[in-house]
């Protein structure tokens, strides 16, 4: 047994004559002793009881859960812990990722229909979607439509007709931006459009700047697939698709103020407000992809 079993000195000895207490790798003793370990490496520590639960609690985010299930764990430990998790900043920062996941999780448990939450795939190492659920994205995409039926009704489809990965958010933006029209009706158009084509995530405020020529780039943290120059993309908050003139790498640090104005923003600062929000930090070194385009 490699991974250290975490415990805490009792102040006295519990009922069983125990003069310590496992807060983490429970289980993992269990099975020690189960297979007749004569030792088990072990780490003590002192923690007080707030210490414990807020361990526990953030050890049950971290696990496999799906998102509906973490944004659950998270309002519990905000309102357990306001003062360390009182604002999705200091939750992500806390748990070391960004605001944006942070969000994906609360506006899971949120804004879902209950039924939909339970679709939801659980996080896994492997990046396969298990049959019978949807991912945490098309999960997110689906949390933005208000009518809750509709929800329901748009990831029984996904489910029902296989619908996967990118062309499942297409399939929930259209449902979305096209609130009247049948759901039958969007799902045949979304399995006779071509097989692959590549997707940019713009919020409705971002397209609203691209529309009115205000905003050329995107900012990105990884190359997306089949996303080069002379391309097509899609944005998922629209069904006009836009054209891609360039791709170029380039370390935060390196940004300067024409940089900020192509993605819709008055000064650097503003960016870089924007990018903390989302992400937790601005790093100088960090190199991102942009994505340069045009209206068709």
């Amino acid at each position: 047994m490699e991974t250290p079993i975490h415990v805490r000195p009792l102040a006295e000895p519990d009922e069983q004559g125990h003069r310590y207490e496992v807060y983490d790798g429970d289980r993992r003793l269990r099975a020690a002793i189960k297979t007749k370990l004569a030792k088990v490496p072990v780490l003590i520590r002192q923690k007080t009881d707030d210490e414990v639960i807020e361990f526990g609690m953030v050890s049950t985010i971290r696990r496999g859960l799906n998102d509906a299930e973490k944004g659950r764990a998270l309002l519990a430990l905000q309102e357990r812990f306001p003062f360390k998790y009182g604002t999705q900043r200091e939750m992500a920062r806390s748990l070391g990722t960004s605001v944006a996941t942070i969000n994906r999780y609360i506006k899971a448990t949120k804004d879902l229909d209950p039924e939909v939450q339970e679709l939801i795939a659980p996080d896994r190492t492997s990046r396969a979607i298990p049959e019978g659920t949807i991912d945490g994205r098309t999960a997110y995409e689906i949390a933005k439509i208000d009518d809750r039926e509709r929800q329901r009704e748009i990831a029984h489809s996904i489910i029902d007709k296989g619908i996967k990965g990118h062309k499942a958010r297409e399939f929930v933006a259209s449902a979305r931006f096209e609130p009247d029209s049948p759901i039958d009706s969007l799902v045949s158009r979304i399995q006779a459009a071509p097989t692959f084509i590549p997707t940019l995530t713009l919020t409705s405020d971002e397209y609203q700047l691209v529309k009115a020529g205000k905003k050329t780039t995107k900012i990105e943290r990884s190359q997306r697939p089949g996303v080069k120059a002379y391309s097509k993309i899609m944005p998922l908050v629209q069904a006009e698709p836009l054209e891609v003139l360039d791709v170029y790498k380039r370390s935060l640090g390196n940004f300067k103020d024409e940089d900020a104005k192509r993605e819709g923003f008055k000064t650097l600062e503003q960016l870089k407000e924007s990018w903390i929000q989302k992400h937790g930090v601005w790093t100088d070194d960090e190199f991102v992809y942009i994505v340069q385009f045009r209206k068709v």
